[in-house]
């Protein structure tokens, strides 16, 4: 897996727009008929939608990335250079922490995800949060290093 728009200019082929629900991924290809770099810019409904299987280094890091923002659903939009099946093909391009979904063929099967994940218990997400590091140890969710204290409470000291 690569990360940035150099992929471009490696001669991209496709999309992929990869939604992760809890322990699920599930990802589409996505192509203009008239080829045109952003398929966003296009007559959405030319696009070209095939299911499209995620190389197991890359599913690997896209749930490391979720767990590291304490973040349990993520939409992932790549680039795609070659057929997808070496995470070299892949060219990582951004998180949408509140990704939209709907529109996408395999929808139904993104809300039967969400209908099986289960909120974590409060312990759950107190030991999620210390595990990211964040400074306040369990006083928000926020990213690691991103995060404020508490109203009422000093700011703790160090970095993790």
């Amino acid at each position: 897996m690569n990360c940035g728009a150099e992929g471009l200019a490696l001669g991209k082929v496709a999309d992929a727009r990869v939604t992760v629900v809890g322990g699920q991924t599930i990802a589409q290809a996505i192509t203009t008929p008239d080829g045109l770099l952003d398929w966003r810019r296009g007559d959405w409904g030319r696009l070209h939608y095939e299911p499209l299987d995620v190389p197991g280094p890359v599913t690997e890091k896209l749930h490391a990335y979720l767990d590291h923002y304490n973040l349990e659903f993520g939409v992932f939009d790549f680039a795609l250079t070659g057929s997808g099946d070496d995470p070299e093909h892949w060219w990582w391009m951004e998180c949408n922490a509140n990704g939209q979904w709907g529109w996408l063929p395999d929808s139904e099967l993104i809300a039967d995800a969400f209908a099986r994940t289960r909120p974590l218990p409060s312990s759950a997400r107190q030991r999620r949060v210390e595990r990211s590091c964040c400074p306040c140890r369990g006083g928000c969710m926020a990213a690691p290093g991103s995060c404020s204290p508490p109203m009422g409470t000093a700011a703790p000291r160090g970095r993790c």
